[in-house]
């Protein structure tokens, strides 16, 4: 079993590498992209997409460098990766009629494994604010 702080950090780098192949993609291939996640998706979209991920990675990065991540910066990580695969399956909702069949999954696909990466940081982070609170010592 992985350690507290190894979890936290291994998934904030699994985060970091993921994002930044993401942002890659996103913005070398967006008229590839726009036109198989279906209509009304433009490639400029994607391509800014594809810089805020890439300066994501970065900081997921940056964060994840420590041995043991700060706290707050760790939340702070998980919170936006919730947001952003409640997004995802908002914007799957709001625009089912207008993604083709592969851009629904794209989306789908991407959205579970956000909520999973932020799934798997809020265990890491809570096991290791479990491993630092004081030992509760009973009086007989």
């Amino acid at each position: 079993m992985l350690r507290s702080k190894d979890l936290l950090r291994k998934t904030l780098l699994a985060n970091a590498a993921l994002s930044g192949l993401a942002g890659l993609v996103l913005i070398f291939a967006s008229e590839a992209l726009a036109g198989l996640i279906g209509t009304g998706v433009s490639a400029s979209l994607l391509v800014a997409l594809g810089v805020a991920d890439l300066g994501f990675a970065l900081a997921l990065a940056a964060i994840a460098r420590h041995r043991d991540p700060e706290t707050l910066p760790a939340a702070i990580v998980i919170g936006i990766n919730a947001l952003w695969a409640l997004v995802s399956v908002a914007v799957l909702a709001a625009f089912f009629d207008h993604l083709s069949s592969a851009g629904f999954w794209i989306l789908a696909v991407q959205a579970a494994v956000v909520a999973d990466l932020a799934l798997l940081q809020g265990l890491g982070l809570r096991r290791r604010l479990q491993d630092r609170a004081p030992a509760a010592t009973s009086t007989a």
